[in-house]
């Protein structure tokens, strides 16, 4: 990204700002902004040439201010404070004289011209920045930062500073995750990132690009944004002909044959970008991981449709490739190709099969408000599999002037669970059946017309589940049935005006959905027949404002809706809901930058909601053996007051980055949700009782990297305090939760030859109602370490240690330990892996569910021993 140029004010006369933003200006605004300059100009020789990558620099006396890095027109510009009367500008470039002159500390615009230098040098070794800064875009060098054992961009990414990857994959920068990944400025996979950083080779990024204040869409690129964005460089060798990674895995575990292939082949060039991969086996969980939509969901999930929930959804807290014992099969095909100079066409296609096994036993304390309380224990094996196929095909026309795009897609997903159950000494036998799809079209345009632009769009819905059913057989036979199908639209049609920093936009828009629900248990013993629209209109006037140097930019929205619907319920237990609702939902967004590495966020909004057709399901539905729910058939209806501040800081130069934030909201609702409970059944009722739910937390990270010794430090914070209300067997508990964590983490690399790894997180729970309290301590630590004695061979050692509080005065402690010994050799990768070499059986852990405690053990996979043979082209 070229680096942003700064317009000097021309006309700084209050007069001219007499405006109430002026007001808010000079109040938030500390004195020291006003020593805020920017510096910009050209690099060129004294033939006018421009010179790119130079080094310029602002400097106090010896120390550095900030710097940049030329782009290939010459360009640059940098922004400081200083209470000096002058300070010194500096370019340098490999080749030429360096050039240093002494300015005055003020806005201006300022020409450094450098003459070329002979070298005579036996040998030069240039070190190049490992991170660079350029307008609003960092650039980091993948090779200053990845290890020598890390395989994938996804094992590397993590390293960045600033820069953090869940478990899940999620990129997240200075506690913000991102809102696109790009691939040499293209968005090949949109939103399904986990496949590019799983097969991308680390060794074949150049660099990645972290884009602040980024804008999916070249016309918004004059309206204030933040979202942040990643994008990649490749190698030379990596953007011009086909790539790949091909592995295959053999190993034994559990007394069962262990296997997995895999293929991903790449090509990236610049009007053209493919990845495609294949992959079965059944060593871990990779299908759903890889296949993760991070942003940019347009079609609804078909699992949206399923009114029966998912008999094997619990999961506790541990990575599922430790419990489960899976068979994966996947296939990816995802394509663009550039059509001119703003078009692309990009398609996308899935399929992911996963099946899974596990064992587990728990235990659930349901507290009661007369200070009794009911135990119930349960003993299962899940089993289940699940068919995922998607289709996206996306047009993108998208120019400084003008924007269009329509994106068709199409999700299924076809469910098989069997959970067998002990419970309290009797068996159950369980199966549940679900088949959902969806399909949508989402069609967008904006055109920039005599300083005015004018927005259509349009998004078409419709998701489906003809069948669902889940049977219990045993003690007692239960037969629930249900299915669903919903119709959905919407448009929006707004315009915009700018004059000078400030923007106006009215937009309008408009919601239409048509729903048909049919629940049935036991045949019509209780039946649900639903059928309903709801139609919604909505206006949102809002303003913005940016500062000319970006120091202030603010977002005011008023958003006036007004909503009807009409839903009905034929079934057992008849029921009716008809209404008009107004609403007015304002809210307000204000960035504020004081000096050039930190900026603040405050956001504050009123939203009102409306609940759904469910809300009408006044039959029960029965969701497992044990548990069912009930609907009052009142609409829900809501109002929440919530408030987020946020701080960051940033000296990319110094590889430091912090960032703070504090969120508190307030709910207002006319239902509370609660449990009927006796010693065989739980029944999840919403009871038409006005109440308040408080909820507080925080957050704050600090990221810093030690250059000499290539040592990466973490340190996150994160807190939270919460009060609500429910109701147990017809009596309203007010509880109240906290909790905190602090997570370290380090990645040392102090010597060639070693490698060392560590994540902790260390945390406090406390649950409190009336005549009980809680708590319960948890200290996870993840380390691994890596010896790399000759070249291409790694040792690799790995340890999951925890201590997890089940009860007061009982702590159940934990190691999970693996080994690995990887060596490699041209282009192959030869792994030979020992997992849980301890042979640890069993994991425990205790949680608070509201005024619930849920004891579980789960029986883990035992040691395994495997070999994987790869091969990159």
């Amino acid at each position: 990204m070229a680096p942003r140029s700064t317009p000097i004010p021309t006309d700084m006369s209050p007069l001219n700002r007499n405006n109430c933003i002026a007001l808010i200006m000079l109040h938030l605004m500390p004195l020291a902004a006003w020593g805020k300059c920017t510096i910009s100009g050209t690099v060129t020789t004294p033939d006018s040439l421009p010179v790119d990558g130079a080094i310029v620099r602002l400097l106090d006396g010896k120390t550095t201010l900030t710097y940049t890095v030329s782009t290939d027109s010459g360009a640059y510009s940098l922004t400081t404070d200083s209470d000096a009367g002058t300070i010194r500008l500096m370019a340098e470039s490999l080749g030429y004289a360096p050039s240093c002159d002494t300015v005055p500390a003020a806005t201006a615009t300022r020409d450094i011209i450098l003459e070329p230098r002979q070298l005579a040098l036996k040998e030069v070794i240039v070190a190049a920045p490992s991170i660079t800064e350029r307008g609003d875009t960092l650039a980091y060098d993948l090779k200053s930062f990845a290890g020598k054992g890390d395989v994938t961009l996804r094992d590397a990414l993590g390293k960045l500073p600033g820069v953090d990857v869940a478990s899940s994959g999620q990129v997240k920068y200075q506690g913000k995750a991102i809102s696109q990944f790009k691939i040499e400025g293209l968005d090949l996979l949109g939103g399904k990132y986990n496949v590019a950083t799983n097969n991308i080779p680390a060794s074949s990024v150049k660099t990645v690009e972290i884009i602040s204040g980024h804008h999916d869409r070249k016309i918004d690129r004059d309206r204030f944004s933040d979202d942040v964005a990643l994008n990649i460089r490749l190698e030379p060798w990596a953007r011009f002909k086909p790539t790949g990674t091909y592995e295959a895995t053999a190993g034994r575990g559990d007394d069962a044959w262990r296997y997995r292939l895999s293929g991903a082949g790449m090509m990236f060039n610049s009007t053209f970008q493919a990845i495609l991969t294949a992959k079965l086996g059944n060593t871990a969980a990779f299908a759903a991981d890889e296949h993760v939509i991070h942003y940019g969901k347009t079609t609804a999930d078909p699992s949206d449709a399923n009114l029966l929930g998912n008999l094997s959804a619990a999961t506790p807290p541990l990575s599922r490739n430790r419990y489960i014992s899976p068979t994966d099969r996947s296939v990816s095909i995802n394509l663009i190709n550039k059509r001119g100079e703003d078009a692309t066409w990009r398609t996308n296609v899935d399929y992911v099969y996963t099946s899974e096994r596990f064992s587990s036993e728990s235990m659930t304390e349901y507290f009661l408000p007369d200070g009794q309380q009911i135990t119930m224990t349960q003993s299962s094996t899940s089993r289940s599999t699940e068919h995922n196929p998607a289709l996206a095909v996306e047009y993108r026309l998208d120019s400084d002037n003008r924007f269009i795009s329509n994106k068709f897609s199409a999700r299924a997903s076809i469910l098989r669970n069997s959970l067998p159950v002990t419970a309290n000494n009797l068996e159950y036998g369980q199966q549940q059946r679900f088949d959902g799809y969806s399909i949508a079209n989402d069609f967008s345009t904006t055109l920039r017309h005599r300083g005015t632009k004018w927005h259509i769009s349009a998004l078409v819905n419709y998701l489906a589940s003809p069948s669902g059913s889940i049977a219990v057989s045993g003690a007692e036979n239960i037969l629930q049935t249900a299915r669903s199908d919903r119709f959905k639209a919407s448009g929006r049609i707004s315009a915009s005006w700018k004059h000078r920093r400030s923007t106006l936009y009215l937009p309008a828009g408009f919601s239409l959905s048509s729903d048909r629900m049919t629940t049935r248990l036991d045949g019509d013993r209780a039946a649900n027949r639903l059928h309903g629209e709801n139609f919604s209109i909505k206006v949102e006037p809002t303003y913005e404002y940016a500062h000319p140097e970006n120091l202030l930019s603010l977002r005011a929205t008023a958003s006036v809706r007004g909503e009807y619907y009409d839903y009905r319920n034929t079934g057992s237990t008849p029921v009716n809901a008809r209404r008009f609702r107004p609403a007015i939902s304002p809210s307000i967004f204000l960035t504020y930058r004081p000096a050039a590495p930190s900026t603040f966020t405050l956001s504050a909004d009123r939203e009102y909601r409306t609940g759904d057709i469910i809300d009408l399901l006044t039959a029960p539905v029965q969701t497992d053996y044990l548990s069912s729910s009930t609907r009052t058939g009142l609409i829900a209806d809501s109002r929440t007051l919530s408030g987020f501040i946020a701080y960051k800081f940033q000296k990319p130069a110094e590889m430091f980055f912090f960032n703070a934030s504090l969120n508190a909201s307030r709910r207002h609702s006319n239902l509370i949700a609660g449990q009927e409970i006796t010693t065989g059944s739980v029944n999840t009722v919403a009871f038409a009782i006005p109440n308040d739910a408080d909820f507080v937390s925080g957050s704050l990270a600090a990221t810093k990297q030690i250059r000499p010794v290539r040592t990466k430090l973490t340190l996150a914070l994160n807190g939270s305090w919460s009060r609500s209300v429910t109701v147990r067997n017809a009596g309203a508990v007010t509880y109240f939760g906290r909790s905190y964590t602090i997570s370290p983490t380090v990645n040392a690399r102090p010597w060639s030859w070693i490698e060392v790894d560590y994540r902790g997180d260390i945390g406090h729970t406390f649950s409190r109602f009336p005549g009980n309290r809680s708590c319960y301590f948890v200290q996870t630590h993840r380390v691994a370490m890596s010896l790399y004695p000759l070249a291409g061979l790694e040792f690799r050692a790995h340890a999951d240690l925890s201590g997890r509080e089940l009860a007061e005065g009982v702590t159940k402690r934990m190691t999970l330990a693996d080994l690995s010994v990887r060596y490699r050799f041209s282009r192959f990768r030869l792994t030979a892996e020992v997992n849980n070499i301890f042979n640890t059986r069993h994991y425990d852990y205790t949680i608070f569910d509201g005024i619930n405690r849920h004891t579980a053990s789960y029986s883990l996979r035992g040691r395994e021993f495997l070999l994987t043979l790869s091969f990159t082209k």
